[in-house]
């Protein structure tokens, strides 16, 4: 039983050892570069994922899931390296992923089982590899748009797709965030982005920096926190502007604070004092309004 490279090169002949003995069934262990790997019976083709992280370990890649986040990467024309999807597995959106992808010269590779290689149930059939995202920094040019959205320490994959959805929806192009003190671009978080990232500037940066080179640009600091002074109602922007947002439980950080030009709050008319982050972005950006935003067709609507 043979793995092959890309280049059709035999990388390693399998013979029975005692490794052999602990793949779960339907699998087997290979040994490639001295490095075991368990890959499924049938899965062994040139691309697979687990075998294309030991052969170039020093190329990052990760692997997304799910029909809308595949969809909007090739709509974006995002660079996918392989397209996974499930033995006789169809459905109209499978079938125009495929299409798309055969047009965009993406290779596609039908797979037996998708658990051992998306590690959870929630791919629909589908799931695509491409280099790891959201490792881009701030360019030392100034960000030229008027909304710039900052998300500070949100930890939950959920809440930071959810987010970057809503920028998304709501016309930001560009969002930072800090990967040391947030959940990061995660398969979960680009799954429940709904593929929405793909569309967006994504930049990583240490935020207390991040914040002194947008001020040093004229760009000005308002934090969304529940003890600001001023609600979304009573201010109108007049300059580029980053809206900082924190998690829920925390809010954002006292270091990121004292540096805000202005703390704006959402008024709660009702019983409880808050809502969820998605929610509380979602209220702040459509208030405040402004910048360069697409403006909704009549037709159009959430």
């Amino acid at each position: 039983m043979a793995v092959f490279s890309e280049d059709g090169g035999v990388l390693y002949w399998h013979r029975p050892s005692a490794e052999r003995d602990h793949a779960r069934p339907g699998c087997v262990m290979l040994s490639i570069k001295r490095k075991c790997v368990e890959v499924h019976i049938g899965t062994m083709t040139p691309g697979h994922p687990k075998i294309n992280n030991i052969i170039n370990p020093k190329v990052r890649r990760m692997i997304f899931y799910g029909i809308n986040p595949i969809m909007e990467a090739l709509r974006a024309q995002h660079p996918l390296q392989h397209i996974y999807v499930v033995d006789r597995k169809s459905s109209p959106a499978i079938t125009k992923i495929l299409n798309l992808a055969k047009r965009e010269g993406v290779l596609i590779r039908r797979v037996p089982d998708m658990r051992g290689i998306t590690k959870s149930p929630d791919h629909q059939g589908v799931c695509a590899e491409c280099d790891d995202l959201g490792t881009t920094t701030l360019p030392l040019q100034p960000i030229d748009a008027d909304r710039i959205v900052m998300l500070d320490g949100i930890e939950d994959p959920h809440n930071f797709g959810a987010s970057l959805r809503v920028c998304e929806g709501m016309g930001v192009r560009d969002v930072i965030y800090h990967k040391g003190n947030s959940s990061g671009i995660t398969p979960a978080a680009v799954k429940v982005s709904t593929g929405a990232l793909f569309h967006l500037n994504l930049y990583h940066s240490n935020l207390n920096s991040a914040i002194k080179k947008l001020k040093y640009d004229g760009v000005a600091i308002v934090v969304l926190d529940g003890g600001g002074d001023t609600t979304i109602y009573d201010w109108e922007p007049t300059q580029p502007y980053c809206l900082v947002i924190g998690s829920e439980g925390k809010g954002v950080r006292f270091a990121i604070q004292r540096q805000a030009d202005l703390v704006l709050r959402i008024p709660m008319r009702g019983n409880l004092n808050s809502l969820n982050v998605s929610c509380a972005l979602t209220a702040a950006l459509a208030v405040t309004g402004g910048g360069r935003q697409q403006p909704l067709d009549r037709g159009q609507s959430a």
